[in-house]
């Protein structure tokens, strides 16, 4: 009898053994196979400015004042980067994140009028996949930070930190922004885990840096409030038009909220040091990310190009320039130069950055802008486009990229197929002929199906 339990226990073991090999043999196969998709040591930034613009850039690197931006010209590609109609954010940045134009991913204003209450275009109501859903169960992380068109965060493989969750934390932070500014309270009603989605690990969490963005704010000699003729005209109108679009709806409460937060702002004193902060966080965020996380892509955006360019842009907008306010522009695309600068002394040679805009900042009077039919939107049909790695060209221009293409050249870095009803496509011109030739391009009908 004991031989025998002897006999059964020796089984036990063996099976139980041979079990944990074959496991292991597996999760070997397993492994190697999603190292090999995942092309670990191939990391990728994209900083997306908010219309950014060559004119300004061109200047300021003549001037020697962008000298990251600079560096990453020299020795990448670079060119203009056209956009897709109609010019505003959300259908170029749902153009980037799918390749596909408007017409196939259905974005095609900042809010959704099609229905009864006024919500925020992106991403919820996408009719194309973005690069998070094509890349879901392919090994290949991505992180995106800062992007104020997510009304909620979605579950992702990588993480999603929206800019609601920073404007949620900007106002948080600071006592005077609740003292001046009720109408914003109602975002700390707003879980975080509805705004931020992380699956391979937490967020900064400590904000303190936000203590020394007035000094930095007078140091840079950037005011702390946007006090224009442009400022003083354009919001009004802007904040009016959202409040009759709400109106003639069935009414969103938050929404609604929020467009009396964003007045309080303008009128508040301190409207461009909350548009500073609200860089200098997703900023703060993302390079922790990048260093903590170690994800393949990641997108980090900035909002203040834009707002900046509007209310100093004076030379877009055919203004004469009295107080010399127009540098306000060039000191903060000098702050987001030095952005940049952080996260190339962070990176390693496996590291390649692209700089891209989703439109350039218009060129046209103050009476074009608000008063002439049909609208002449506040953007032009141009923006940036600057690649910089170790398997990208050195110093060398490209013609008739598209922000359609962001998609299709990020899937083709990491081996990805190409769906043939992309509108874009790859930017092969932007690499090294060996790079290249060592790649094989593959092609799926669609990822819609997928």
């Amino acid at each position: 009898m004991k031989s025998a339990k002897i006999k059964i226990l020796k089984f036990i073991g063996i099976f139980f053994v041979a079990a944990l090999i074959l496991l292991l043999v597996a999760y070997g196969i397993l492994s190697s196979g999603r190292d090999a998709n995942q092309n670990s040591n191939e990391r990728v930034v994209v900083f997306v400015l908010d219309a950014g613009d060559w004119r300004i850039i061109n200047k300021m690197v003549s001037e020697g004042r962008l000298k990251n931006l600079n560096y990453l010209i020299e020795n990448g590609v670079s060119g203009k980067l056209q956009s897709v109609y109609p010019l505003f954010t959300p259908p170029n940045m749902a153009s980037m994140f799918t390749g596909k134009l408007p017409s196939k991913h259905g974005i095609k204003s900042h809010f959704d009028y099609s229905r009864e209450d006024t919500k925020n275009q992106l991403y919820r109501n996408m009719k194309a996949k973005p690069l998070w859903e094509i890349l879901r169960n392919k090994n290949i992380t991505l992180d995106l930070v800062g992007f104020q068109e997510f009304d909620y965060a979605p579950r992702i493989d990588g993480t999603i930190v929206t800019g609601f969750y920073i404007i949620k934390k900007v106002s948080a932070y600071n006592s005077y922004f609740s003292d001046i500014n009720g109408e914003m309270k109602f975002l700390k009603y707003i879980p975080d885990f509805l705004l931020v989605s992380k699956s391979n690990g937490g967020i900064l969490q400590d904000y303190s840096f936000l203590e020394n963005s007035e000094a930095i704010m007078k140091k840079s000699n950037i005011s702390l409030n946007f006090d224009t003729e442009i400022t003083h005209r354009m919001i009004p109108f802007v904040i009016e038009k959202l409040k009759n679009t709400e109106k003639s709806k069935k009414g969103n409460a938050e929404f609604s909220k929020l467009i009396s937060g964003i007045e309080t702002v303008f009128h508040s004193g301190i409207s461009t040091k909350f548009q500073f902060e609200l860089d200098m966080m997703s900023k703060e965020i993302a390079l922790d990310l990048y260093k903590s996380h170690k994800s393949n892509i990641m997108f980090v955006y900035f909002a203040g190009t834009d707002i900046f360019a509007h209310n100093y842009y004076f030379n877009g907008w055919h203004m004469e320039d009295k107080k010399n306010e127009q540098r306000q522009v060039y000191e903060y695309y000098q702050i987001i130069d030095g952005y940049i600068g952080e996260f190339l002394m962070a990176a390693d040679e496996n590291t390649a950055f692209f700089v891209v805009s989703d439109h350039g900042a218009q060129n046209m009077t103050m009476a074009q802008y608000l008063y002439i039919a049909p609208h002449i939107p506040p953007h032009t049909k141009y923006g940036i486009f600057i690649a910089q790695g170790k398997q990208i060209k050195k110093g060398a221009k490209i013609e008739n990229a598209s922000i359609t293409d962001i998609t299709p050249t990020l899937l083709y870095i990491y081996n990805q197929p190409m769906a043939e009803d992309f509108d874009g496509k790859v930017l092969m011109d932007i690499f090294k002929d060996g790079y290249n030739q060592g790649k094989k391009t593959n092609y799926i009908e669609t990822y819609e199906l997928v």
